[in-house]
């Protein structure tokens, strides 16, 4: 038997920082329902980590990290920037081997890190 593919509310880039809540807002007035929410970049699943601690969302939380939040995000904010979102995230996706071992030095378990690679391997395809 087929499953219906997942809802997956998805809040991503800076830019929409603030539409994350607003979208996550509205969602929560209307009663529409999602199964995980899917934050690209650490700092937007930040604000999502903040809306499960006051329980205004009950839905498991994956965080796309793509390197700006591991890298200058960490200079500007500090290291313990992230420290809620990795001790209550469901599941952490860093873009690259690197990236998970900076997550796992930031002291996230290795269980909850699974590097996601983003693009295409051209390899796959007949170029001519």
């Amino acid at each position: 038997m087929l499953r219906e593919p997942p809802k997956v509310w998805r809040g991503s880039g800076p830019v929409e920082a603030f539409h994350t809540c607003l979208t996550a807002s509205k969602l929560v007035e209307t009663g529409k329902t999602f199964d995980v929410a899917l934050a690209h970049f650490g700092t937007n699943a930040l604000r999502v980590q903040r809306l499960r601690s006051m329980r205004l969302l009950s839905v498991p939380l994956a965080a796309v990290f793509h390197g700006r939040d591991l890298s200058h995000t960490l200079v500007r904010r500090g290291r313990g920037i992230y420290a809620e979102l990795l001790a209550n995230s469901d599941s952490l996706l860093p873009v690259s081997a690197h990236f998970a071992k900076r997550l796992n030095d930031l002291g996230c378990p290795p269980s909850r890190v699974h590097v996601q690679h983003m693009g295409v391997d051209i390899n796959q395809f007949d170029l001519r």
